[in-house]
């Protein structure tokens, strides 16, 4: 953090760039700390800086780690706007992986508990796991997914939601995270408990849970 602080103020000296790079790194680090109010406040000198010398790639940098910390500060309503202009910069950039997390994390933020938006966020994670399937990205497509069962649920698609899930198991088993097994085993919970679809409901439950 020490030497993140010492570069940007050097860089802002010396009307460098490098000034954007180390303050949002800084506010990365800020947000880790458990400091997301100086992490936002951080992250958007490095946003205004970054539009000043009209670069897009470390604006939307900037604006995706302002993001980060509105979500650390409880604040998912105001992480909405940076996302979305972060990922319209990456579309205007025609940054596929980019496009991708971009979407996918504002398909996260829709799922917030202050947002519970029932459609938002299936609308923007459709799209990334197909992204992220494309580019071989099998980690990303899986994480994708994870978040898409979710709101599928919460949409009142459960069948849908255990069909998704079903379809990366493997991925989870062959990735070998135990984090991301047990993020699959709560998720698969939730249509569990809500699907009409019962018997389908208990025999996938069941074989992920025995495997």
């Amino acid at each position: 953090m020490r030497s993140q602080f010492l570069g940007a103020n050097a860089a802002a000296d010396a009307g460098h760039i490098l000034e954007v790079v180390c303050r949002t790194r800084q506010g990365f680090g800020e947000t880790n700390l458990g400091h997301p109010e100086a992490a936002v406040a951080i992250c958007t000198i490095a946003v205004e800086r970054a539009d000043e010398v009209g670069d897009p790639w470390l604006q939307s940098g900037a604006l995706s780690t302002r993001a980060r910390a509105h979500l650390k500060a409880d604040d998912p309503h105001a992480a909405l706007p940076d996302l979305q202009q972060s990922l319209n910069i990456a579309e205007e950039m025609n940054d596929a992986r980019s496009i991708a997390l971009r979407h996918r994390r504002l398909g996260e933020t829709a799922l917030h508990p202050k947002i519970a938006d029932a459609q938002l966020p299936a609308h923007h994670l459709r799209l990334p796991a197909s992204m992220f399937a494309g580019i071989g990205d099998d980690i990303g497509h899986t994480r994708t997914v994870l978040h898409l069962a979710r709101a599928l649920t919460l949409s009142g698609h459960a069948a849908e939601a255990l069909s998704e899930l079903a379809a990366i198991e493997q991925a989870v088993r062959d990735y070998g995270s135990v984090g991301y097994l047990a993020d699959l085993r709560t998720v698969l919970g939730c249509p569990f408990r809500f699907s009409l679809a019962a018997g389908l409901a208990a025999d996938l439950l069941s074989a992920v849970l025995s495997g």
